[in-house]
């Protein structure tokens, strides 16, 4: 897409003229044949020489009020005939002849621009001129591969795909063809969408920059309005096809999403370092909604149909130049990051002019940790060929015979002014004020410092050096001096400096900066802060015995302006950190109060909108809650009831399932459960329950048995959710109001346990806590003991006399809960004693696993006891 922000202010410098679009064309007219840029601007088509240097001609621009009529030519498509309405001063002819490789893409950009400039001169809303006419002799198209039989190609905002022939255009109240949709005779849709393509710092700005966020936003709009869902599939793809030869690089994501009315098929892809300049990229979903009945039918053939129509999406117009010379100055203005770096570097043959300044950077810092024999680093290395050092050297590579660099900060304050093209004088210089240019020279400065971290970390060396083999040769460091100079080059990697670019880079202590809490107004690179972080650097910068500044600096990174993969890192170490009692820097931490500090910046991320963020916040709480009563006072002291309503009502597996497991620690308290419960959690747990009951997994005997039809749906992150559930649920029961309140206002409850406990695994997870569950409504009602009993009790003893069942630990001690609960009625100890229950019994007290479970034998022995009686009723008899 030749629509870079920079590029068009560079060319709209020399065109005196707002740009839009450009594209390198060939024109002719009259005796006019030149290659150029031509430039679509707000009010003129500006025609610009090849090097850039200005118009091809004087009056070289054309303004829309004098393009009478566009021709598209018939027999191309590349070719098009703009006619003037006049003979315009140095053109000698009123026909303009363009030839254009994205024709198509040039005449979107020049019909919105013509038709605003009229709406904007005249008025009124005119016609945009296009006609169809032969312009050349002979047909000249791109050649396509034929469609598969059965399907056709079919053209949308610049991209062609395979569709079924039996789809046809479902019209909108603006146009009836071109709209995207399409629909078959079998009520299945098809919609295209193509989104506006961004500039790859545009993408990393708003947070777009992986096509998984876009995956994410596309699944809660997707599911917003249904209340019966569950995700089949939620992944990565690759796309199968090129057949545009397409130079681009693209990725796709996969959504599948079931609801009780259809199911949707959605394919998204990202089309990346688009040409002709390579610094953009371009989303495009493809979505299919499929009745149910349908789907029932021909899920399969569906499937494919899906897959075929996203694998043959492609460029409607192959083969786009690539306008090398802008790609170069990208690179030497180091506009690219560091997965752009790579990719031109592979693809393009291209690399920066200060690829020499990065190995004297590498060159120096080898040359640091040799010179204090650090392990693992050979001074050899530093004479050999490039060809044995660099990754993808070139023959005129060099290496060996670079300068090091004595000083950093001398190097660094050099830099600040190499840049090419930097306001430091001339006419451009006089025209700007000083702020301006200090802004220019410290935005250089610090993509110059994230190109030397990538240098560093593994772009010039590969796998021989990295930023963490950096930090941890930092460490081992024994001179002074030699730390020092490492510490500078690392700090200028790192580049913590304001947000503010009016001020000058300045080295910073790297702990008292993190530990202050305007890190918001601040920048750094992610990069080299997820090194530091994963090297635990930053804890040895602290200090030990510094726990708090530990979780004051981390608390501080979660709520800066960073990436979603540093501020997932950082959930992750406090989801790693080991929790209770047996550890004693938790039980240091807790009693310190560390933990506190974090909560906040985590309840931040909650309430943040992305739900990438709050399942890795909310798993990070379930770690810091687990067995600290000082954690779930500041988290229900916060809100968290009514958070937890909100990330539950997202309907994200993900999220509702730490979200539950959060639950399950804070319900542990009387006084918790009572505030959860106003804040409408208790509806919420009794609809996760009675829609997605019936998406357990059947156990191995059901399976074989082929007794539970829908239960082959099954979905075992549908079974996560559900175990939790079963937990929250258990433990709102030790209170007796919530109780009667499941049984009687929510009378589906205690069935969907039971359809849970005999389709699922018997001594799963999910089936252990179920039994829980079931112990805890029927704890004070004999009629759900009856009413549960006849249907458990049979199903239970029979699992457990059942030599394939895994005995577990678990499955044993709620086993033995429940039917000491349900013993509690005369009837039930009269099934337990006509199944078995006491043989059962004495072959599981001989079993290994009785060692294991706690309490077994005191339990037995009361369930021995409760059936006594009927025992010896029956030997009286």
């Amino acid at each position: 897409m030749a629509s870079d922000s920079q590029i068009l202010a560079a060319m709209g410098m020399k065109a005196g003229g707002e740009c839009r679009y450009f594209e390198l064309v060939d024109i002719t007219c009259s005796d006019i044949r030149k290659k150029c840029f031509v430039c679509v601007g707000k009010h003129s088509l500006y025609f610009l020489r090849q090097d850039l240097n200005g118009p091809i001609h004087v009056g070289a621009d054309v303004n829309y009020s004098f393009i009478a009529k566009v021709v598209q030519d018939e027999n191309s498509d590349q070719h098009c005939l703009l006619v003037l309405s006049d003979v315009l001063t140095g053109w000698g002819s009123d026909r303009l002849f363009i030839k254009a490789e994205n024709r198509n893409m040039f005449l979107r950009h020049l019909r919105c621009s013509w038709q605003t400039d009229h709406m904007w001169r005249l008025g009124r809303v005119v016609v945009f001129p296009l006609t169809l006419h032969t312009i050349t002799k002979e047909r000249c198209f791109d050649h396509y591969v034929m469609p598969y039989q059965g399907h056709r190609w079919t053209k949308f905002q610049g991209y062609r795909f395979m569709m079924p022939d039996d789809f046809v255009d479902q019209p909108n109240s603006i146009q009836d063809e071109q709209t995207g949709e399409y629909v078959n005779s079998e009520g299945v849709t098809l919609v295209v969408h193509v989104h506006e393509a961004f500039s790859l710092d545009q993408l990393s700005q708003i947070q777009r920059d992986h096509i998984r966020w876009v995956a994410a936003d596309y699944k809660v709009q997707l599911c917003s309005e249904e209340k019966h869902f569950y995700v089949i599939k939620n992944c990565t793809r690759a796309k199968r096809m090129n057949l545009g030869s397409d130079i681009a690089q693209w990725h796709q994501w996969e959504l599948i999403i079931r609801t009780k009315s259809a199911t949707l098929l959605c394919m998204l892809m990202r089309r990346q370092f688009i040409p002709p300049v390579c610094h953009s990229g371009q989303d495009i979903a493809v979505l299919f909604r499929i009745p149910e009945e349908v789907w029932r039918e021909s899920e399969t053939k569906l499937l494919l149909g899906a897959y075929r129509v996203a694998d043959s999406l492609c460029i409607d117009a192959p083969n786009v130049s690539i306008y090398r010379d802008m790609v170069q100055a990208k690179l030497d203005a180091l506009r690219f990051d560091e997965e752009g770096l790579e990719w031109v570097a592979s693809r393009l043959k291209l690399k920066t002019r200060w690829e020499t300044e990065a190995k004297r950077f590498v060159r120096t810092l080898w040359k640091l940790l040799c010179e204090d024999k650090i392990d693992g680093y050979d001074p050899d290395l530093l004479g050999k060929k490039p060809q044995e050092v660099l990754v993808d050297a070139e023959p005129d590579d060099e290496w060996a015979n670079l300068d090091f660099i004595e000083s950093f900060a001398d190097f660094i304050q050099e830099m600040t002014t190499a840049g090419e093209g930097l306001p430091l004088d001339g006419p451009m210089a006089e025209n700007l004020d000083e702020e301006t240019k200090t802004k220019m020279q410290q935005h250089w400065l610090s993509r110059v410092a994230r190109y030397f971290a990538w240098a560093v970390d593994g772009g010039l060396l590969g796998a021989r050096f990295n930023l963490d083999l950096l930090i941890e040769g930092l460490s081992s460091l024994t001179t002074e001096e030699g730390y020092k100079k490492g510490m500078m080059a690392l700090t200028f990697m790192l580049h913590l400096r304001p947000r503010d670019m009016s001020k000058y880079y300045t080295e910073v202590s790297l702990v008292r900066q993190l530990t202050d809490k305007n890190l918001s107004q601040w920048m750094f690179n992610d990069r080299v802060m997820l090194a530091i972080l994963s090297t635990d650097f930053l804890k040895k910068l602290i200090g030990k015995g510094r726990d708090a500044d530990f979780f004051r600096c981390t608390a501080n990174l979660l709520e800066a302006n960073c990436g979603y993969s540093l501020k997932a890192y950082v959930c992750r170490l406090f989801m790693e950190m080991k929790s209770g009692p047996a550890d004693a820097a938790s039980k240091k931490a807790d009693e310190d109060g560390s933990n506190l500090i974090v909560v906040p910046a985590m309840m931040s991320l909650l309430k943040s909108g992305s739900l990438f963020l709050a399942t890795y916040a909310s798993a990070a709480l379930v770690n810091l809650s687990n067995g600290n009563p000082a954690v779930k006072r500041m988290l229900m002291g916060n809100n968290m009831a009514v958070q937890a309503a909100k990330s539950i009502l997202t309907k994200d597996d993900d999220l509702s399932y730490y979200t539950l497991m959060l639950l399950v620690n804070l319900t542990k308290e009387p006084h918790n459960r009572s505030i959860i419960a106003s804040a409408g959690i208790i509806p919420m747990l009794y609809d996760m329950l009675t829609s997605s009951y019936h998406q357990v997994r059947p156990g191995a005997q059901k399976s074989a048995a082929g007794g539970v039809g829908n239960a082959a749906l099954g979905s075992l992150a549908k079974e996560r959710l559900l175990t939790q559930v079963s937990i929250v649920i258990g433990q709102f029961c030790n209170d007796d109001g919530f109780r009667e309140q499941f049984i009687d206002m929510y009378p589906h409850t205690v069935k969907c346990m039971l359809y849970m406990f005999t389709t699922a695994q018997l001594g799963g997870m999910l089936t252990n806590k179920v039994s829980f569950a079931l112990k805890q409504l029927c704890a004070s009602r004999n009629d759900q003991k009856h009413y549960i009993g006849n249907t458990a009790i049979p199903y239970l003893i029979e699992g457990l006399a059942h030599k394939d069942v895994e005995k577990t630990p678990e499955f044993l001690y709620q086993s033995l809960l429940l039917l000491i609960m349900l013993s509690g009625l005369p009837t039930n100890c009269e099934l337990m004693y006509k199944e078995g229950l006491i043989n059962v019994l004495q072959d599981l007290s001989n079993h290994p696993i009785a060692k294991k479970t706690m309490d077994f034998h005191a339990k037995a022995a009361r369930l021995f006891h409760a059936l006594s009686e009927v025992a010896a009723g029956h030997d009286n008899m």
